[in-house]
């Protein structure tokens, strides 16, 4: 088997989901949501005003747990 023979088979296995990608995927996106919910967490009033969030709906989001995806 030559090398773009190894390439092209790997590029067409990535066309199509497997369990590990799409586990892969969903842990990067909880990891993104997590890091913004503590930055949310963090934020002092005025910066969420500027925002359009008010204390209470950022407080209710930072909250949430991390499995629990937009």
């Amino acid at each position: 088997m030559t090398h773009s023979t190894l390439c092209a088979d790997f590029e067409h296995a990535q066309d199509r989901p497997t369990l590990l990608t799409v586990a892969v995927a969903w842990v990067k996106k909880a990891n993104c949501v997590y890091r913004q919910r503590l930055a949310l967490k963090s934020m002092s009033p005025s910066q969420l005003d500027d925002i359009g969030l008010s204390y209470d709906a950022a407080q209710q989001e930072a909250s949430r747990p991390f499995w629990d995806l937009p």
